[in-house]
């Protein structure tokens, strides 16, 4: 019983280059499918934990002391 990349390769071999062609396309777009699919591996539990580390983060960021940031985008200017 062949694998079924023994079975895929058997029929590429079997296609004229434009057909290949459209099988190189459709392997791309698989790839970025699942470069651009959510995050569906995730439960819930872990995406609240996720989201209230970076609400904590943020909170911390928008407290922080922004005295010299003025100062600092200055001196990057004439840098």
């Amino acid at each position: 019983m062949n694998t079924i990349k023994e079975v895929a390769f058997l029929e590429l071999e079997t296609l004229e280059d434009p057909e290949l062609r459209q099988v190189v396309d459709f392997i791309s777009f698989l790839k970025f499918r699942t470069l651009t699919e959510p995050f569906t591996h995730l439960d819930e539990n872990q995406i609240t934990k996720l989201y209230s580390e970076s609400a904590e983060e943020d909170t911390a960021l928008a407290e922080s002391d922004f005295s010299d940031y003025a100062k600092r985008l200055k001196m990057e200017d004439e840098a």
